[in-house]
């Protein structure tokens, strides 16, 4: 189980705050306490540890984020990071991305259960089926990572190559 935790001690219109931020990766769940009001939110993607989380504090906007790629929160106020005075940008992956996503996982077992029917289930079908949502679930991380780090012309050209290997490693282990 991977436990983070991280603490923000900012001040609005003169008045000290203090916000706790944990992460629990084996529940997949936040927990940010807000000067000693506490609040449990679930992580808002399937595959991926994700975070965007905007609330108000004395009529302050603020925002939380947390990102699997970067392993840490940010805290944005009126809009603008505090660590980076970046503005903030909020976290969406487009569904193009999760559809590529679930290709990446769901085809190939698709055609490992077709593969068992014609073969029959052994221990390489088995084997394969595992290797190739492993291959899947990383690959998912990667388009993600693209998108949020702007390299989105190079999703396509990831999302063949992850296919690619996919079917090598098909062909290789079940053969």
């Amino acid at each position: 189980m991977f436990k983070f935790e991280k603490v923000f001690n900012i001040d609005i219109n003169g008045v000290s705050h203090t916000i706790k931020c944990n992460l629990n990766s084996l529940k997949g769940s936040f927990i940010i306490t807000i000067d000693e009001k506490e609040i449990t939110l679930k992580n808002q993607h399937k595959f991926l540890l994700l975070l965007d989380y905007e609330f108000e504090i004395d009529g302050t906007v603020c925002n939380l984020t947390y990102t699997f790629f970067e392993r840490a929160f940010n805290l944005a106020v009126n809009k603008k990071y505090l660590h980076t005075n970046k503005a903030y940008e909020p976290l969406a992956i487009p569904k193009y991305v999760n559809v590529l996503t679930y290709i990446s996982i769901f085809l190939p077992c698709i055609l490992v259960g077709a593969l068992a029917g014609i073969k029959g289930t052994n221990i390489s079908v088995i084997l394969s089926a595992f290797i190739l949502v492993i291959i899947g679930l990383i690959s998912g991380n990667i388009y993600a990572k693209l998108f949020f780090l702007k390299k989105k012309n190079l999703i396509a050209p990831t999302f063949l190559i992850s296919s690619l290997v996919q079917c090598i490693v098909l062909l290789f282990v079940t053969i």
